[in-house]
């Protein structure tokens, strides 16, 4: 009985008129978190892939961002065992990667500068910092991005998660 009072996953999406008779499509989202043992997660982002195809198909101008709760891939080999433990060694977030435009991008999320896209503070009195990257921006091919970063000074405070801001632009 207790499972009716669960958190129930979903995407938040508003289309928003732009100028010249176009549509933003602007979309966030949680993805579940702790779902070790079951598909979970990849029934999540087998969704968002069909919800993200069919909005290209259809040209549309989108963009989606949140708490994924997913690495990067290739960031899992950074990882100390027990930050590992949540995650699978090939990201689930391939797929995405693999057929959309993701901010930070897999370069950025695993390079040398890889800290200053890290996301997620973990509670855990071992860690010091933000430590891996959860939450993505992910948007259509007719879009541009100007800038984008994560908000990492004076934010540790507010939430686990850090705040990231991008600026793009329309076609």
């Amino acid at each position: 009985m207790t499972d009716q009072f669960n958190f129930r996953r979903a995407i938040q999406e508003v289309s928003l008129p732009i100028f010249g008779g176009e549509k933003l499509t602007v979309m966030n989202t949680h993805f579940d978190a702790f779902a070790q043992g079951s598909d979970t997660m990849q029934q999540q982002v087998s969704y968002l892939q069909r919800l993200l195809t069919d909005k290209n198909d259809n040209n549309e101008s989108w963009i989606i961002a949140g708490d994924f709760n997913l690495l990067p891939p290739g960031q899992y080999e950074n990882m100390d065992a027990t930050g590992r433990s949540f995650y699978q060694p090939d990201s689930e977030f391939t797929r995405i990667y693999n057929q959309f435009n993701v901010i930070p991008s897999i370069d950025q999320a695993n390079g040398a500068d890889a800290k200053e896209w890290f996301t997620y503070f973990p509670n855990r009195s071992e860690v010091t910092a933000p430590d891996r990257t959860l939450d993505y921006f992910v948007y259509s091919n007719n879009m541009r991005v100007n800038k984008a970063e994560v908000l990492q000074q004076d934010t540790w405070h507010i939430s686990d998660h850090l705040p990231m801001i991008a600026t793009i632009k329309l076609p």
